[in-house]
């Protein structure tokens, strides 16, 4: 008999570093647990090679091949650029597809908005609920003045969004593709939260251990707590 496939889910958290508190010890060290607990119940890498920037990171993981050979080492993709990675790579996602897989992207993309063929649903995923670019505002979903956030290829989605902070729209979302999606499944799930704009959910804000940080020295006006 055929194997049964295994349900692939990965998690990128955007601009989280090795020393950002969730696998060491500081103030915020509780304010992330079940990044923590995924970390402590699986398999903590000390000694890896990546890049830190958003763009790089995220064309390196989709084909398997380091951003210079893919043009992408110069920085991130900033505001609505003409470019992204190249339309002639193959993603993970056209590879997971060809093998049975359903594919689902949510969060940030971050690899190319200038043609439908550079957004997820043209690089292998079936569905894809998120945004585009890279520093968007978390809770009005607008890059330079534009609505980015997008369910399918439906684009107007911002506007009736707007005011809702993105962690919570797409943690429901990634909840909904784990509910229904069609198995064996591939979810490429990029958390818009680290990144800047820091603009946490109060919720977030006002649980501890973020509710008692006060000021330092790098953060004269309590702005810490943003990190949660």
């Amino acid at each position: 008999a055929r194997p049964v496939q295994p349900n692939l889910v990965f998690v990128l958290v955007d601009d989280l570093g090795y020393n950002d508190c969730w696998l060491s010890r500081c103030e915020l060290a509780s304010a992330w647990p079940a990044v923590r607990g995924l970390a402590e119940e699986g398999v903590a890498i000390e000694t890896f090679y990546t890049h830190w920037l958003c763009t790089p990171s995220r064309g390196a993981f989709m084909t398997g091949r380091y951003a210079p050979s893919l043009g992408l080492q110069h920085r991130s993709i900033s505001g609505f650029r003409d470019y992204g990675l190249p339309l002639n790579e193959t993603t993970l996602a056209d590879k997971l597809r060809a093998v049975g897989y359903s594919t689902h992207h949510v969060g940030k993309w971050h690899l190319g908005a200038y043609n439908e063929r550079s957004t997820p649903l043209g690089r292998g995923f079936d569905t894809a609920f998120g945004y585009l670019n890279g520093e968007e505002d978390h809770w009005t979903h607008v890059v330079e003045g534009l609505y980015d956030l997008h369910d399918g290829t439906d684009y107007s989605v911002g506007e009736s969004l707007s005011g809702a902070h993105g962690s919570f729209l797409f943690a429901n979302a990634a909840v909904e593709v784990v509910s229904t999606a069609e198995a064996p499944f591939f979810l490429y799930y990029a958390l818009q939260t680290v990144h800047s704009p820091l603009e946490a959910a109060q919720a977030y804000v006002d649980r501890e251990p973020c509710a008692s940080l006060g000021s330092n020295d790098a953060y004269p006006n309590g702005t810490r707590n943003m990190y949660c």
